[in-house]
């Protein structure tokens, strides 16, 4: 029997950091800024999406421990300017990130906490299409199942 939450969805993603001085193509087809706040006490995030031509995007989100390396569980809701506003009071601590489309997955360059750090993130269908994958020229170490590299984690660094 799984102990996943109800109405959760299963996300298997690996992540590798990128060295500042790397031969990894930042050309994307996609740019967005991003805020998280993640909620003190607790595994929630707020986020806040910003991309020129669109209307912002708010979400409130949870990731549950791991049950097997590199899948979560995931639930993530929608929300409206105000319901975020309101959230956004609670104490969080902050990370802010434009994050680039590039080779399927996207590449997280944050501006605060560690600014400059860079991770570079792929989400995949199957544990089997995870295990076959090979990243991009330039990518570093990969830092899927260190907790020092989670959201969380990374926010906690100011």
């Amino acid at each position: 029997m799984s102990t996943s939450p109800r109405y959760s969805k299963t996300e298997i993603e690996h992540r590798w950091l990128v060295p500042a001085k790397s031969e990894f193509d930042k050309t994307s087809s996609r740019e967005r800024e991003i805020e998280d706040r993640y909620v003190l006490g607790t595994r929630l995030r707020l986020r806040k999406v910003i991309e020129s031509g669109h209307a912002p995007i708010y979400k409130l989100g949870k990731k549950y421990e791991p049950e097997v390396e590199g899948t979560h569980q995931v639930v993530s809701t929608y929300l409206s300017e105000s319901e975020y506003n309101v959230l956004a009071h609670l104490p969080a601590r902050l990370a802010r990130k434009r994050r680039l489309s590039v080779y399927g997955g996207s590449l997280d360059v944050y501006e605060y906490p560690n600014t400059g750090l860079q991770v570079f993130e792929v989400e995949f269908a199957t544990s089997q299409e995870a295990a076959a994958y090979a990243p991009p020229l330039g990518v570093g170490r990969e830092i899927t199942n260190n907790p020092e590299h989670t959201g969380h984690a990374l926010a906690g660094a100011a």
